[in-house]
């Protein structure tokens, strides 16, 4: 019989970006949880069903209080994911990415301090000899690139034309591409699930999900008037367009989206916390298991880096801080600035609504960035910005900051000492530009690709278009 760990790894591997079987991750798990945990974790029969204390003990036969003493415990290591609705406690699976990985080491403070070393030993074996081909097989990657907000605003001060900021418009044909999505990855998961003669969770799984399924299908199409009456969904219109003018006497109009400024989630977040970064905590605790050795050069920021961010209604509380603390948009804006004066990039999902993160991340330790700068892949985790670094030669003093700054080494320098841009390995994070001595860099819009709607269809497209 399987043991509860391998079990356990089972079931997160039902994610879209899997816990595939590798060196390490048996290992990772066992440290993390205990026994106990292990075994409640693996009865959760769908990733995605938030389930009350009652609810699970009545599925699997446990005793209420039993489940709320693990699940809390859980919860306030953030190793379970916890929410609240309508005043009541809901508890769901989290995936080992993002989730629990991020969460044991973000909140290094409230776990075993004997296990953290451990633990980053036998998830950076995991990470450097299987991991990283999971997360990055795919055509269409699940994270994302969001340019610098120093890069954007020095674009708006120096390229002296009119930037029309424009909301996206989701349309019927969206919200079906996005439900046709989200059904061939859940008719994939069943199929997985009978081969594997798991009947039984194939019958739950569509009792379930069927429903969740058809829900979507209907409100994506059609909504409900202050009536009562139903009628067809229209086009979201683009009422608030917000128009920033540099230079009147040029009538040039470049169109930028929402989703491409990162302070539109700042703006439209109710709640922003900030919590250490968890992937260059776990290099720290890395290095010290392997001394002088393996130790890595990196030189970035781990406290205070990376952006939690609730909206609407959703509440945050200590049991979902990820070990870290409540902050205004104020002192939001300023870490983003701070980490991209450091040379860090932003990185979030791949999609335009509501993103719940927002990393800086260093090409060093980042599970994002570093899939690409450390293993080459051919399909990377994210997709590039849509900006590109243009230089301007009359205004280059040549002293190399870019070249030194940019975090995909996309950057080198001519006979001349003029940097060299290579658009081919360039990222469009915009770092360079912000930290350009001169404003010799500006960033122009290259590109339209445009995100998924949500997470969901975020990592649902990842997951269907995995290449072997």
């Amino acid at each position: 019989m399987l043991d509860v760990y391998t079990k356990l790894r089972q079931r997160l591997e039902e994610f879209a970006i899997p816990c595939v079987p590798g060196k390490g991750i048996i290992g990772f798990l066992r440290i993390i949880f205990t026994e106990q945990e292990a075994k409640m974790l693996s009865k959760f029969k769908l990733f995605n069903i938030s389930l009350t204390v009652e609810q699970f003990a009545h599925e699997n036969g446990y005793s209420p209080r039993l489940v709320q003493e693990v699940f809390y415990n859980l919860a306030k290591r953030n190793l379970i994911r916890y929410e609240k609705k309508s005043g009541t406690d809901y508890f769901s699976i989290r995936p080992l990415v993002v989730g629990i990985y991020e969460a044991f080491f973000s909140t290094w403070r409230e776990q075993n301090p004997d296990t953290l070393v451990p633990a980053a030993k036998a998830i950076e074996e995991y990470f450097k000899n299987t991991f990283y081909k999971a997360v990055s097989n795919s055509k269409s990657p699940w994270a994302r690139i969001i340019p610098s907000l120093g890069a954007i605003e020095a674009t708006f001060t120096e390229n002296h034309e009119y930037y029309n900021i424009e909301d996206i418009k989701i349309t019927i044909v969206d919200n079906i591409r996005r439900i046709g999505a989200i059904f061939k990855y859940g008719v994939r998961d069943l199929a997985k699930k009978v081969s594997s003669g798991r009947v039984s969770e194939a019958i739950y799984s569509i009792k379930y999900n069927g429903l969740t399924i058809a829900k979507k299908i209907i409100f994506s199409v059609i909504s409900k008037n202050r009536d009562g009456k139903f009628s067809l969904r229209k086009k979201k219109r683009a009422d608030n367009q917000k128009i920033i003018r540099i230079n009147e006497k040029i009538p040039t109009i470049l169109k930028i989206h929402p989703y491409e400024v990162i302070w539109h989630y700042l703006e439209q977040a109710v709640t922003i916390s900030v919590a250490p970064c968890s992937c260059r905590k776990s290099h720290r605790y890395f290095d010290e298991a392997c001394g002088e050795s393996q130790k890595s050069e990196c030189k970035f920021p781990v406290e205070d880096t990376c952006l939690h961010l609730r909206y609407d209604d959703q509440v945050i509380n200590e049991l979902n801080l990820q070990g870290g603390h409540i902050i205004s948009k104020e002192e939001a804006l300023n870490i983003l600035n701070r980490c991209e004066k450091s040379g860090l990039v932003h990185a979030s999902f791949n999609s335009s609504e509501k993103i719940e993160f927002i990393c800086n991340c260093c090409p060093c330790c980042c599970g994002i960035l570093g899939t690409m700068t450390r293993y080459h892949q051919k399909y990377r985790a994210f997709i590039e910005s849509n900006f590109q670094p243009v230089h301007q030669i009359h205004q280059c003093i040549k002293c190399g900051n870019c070249r030194q700054i940019c975090p995909v080494h996309a950057i080198s320098q001519n006979a001349d000492g003029f940097p060299i841009i290579d658009h081919e390995i360039c990222i469009g994070c915009g770092v360079c530009v912000t930290n350009c001595l001169k404003k010799a860099l500006l960033l122009i819009k290259t590109k339209n690709n445009r995100p998924a709607i949500d997470a969901i269809e975020s990592l649902v497209r990842f997951a269907n278009q995995k290449v072997e």
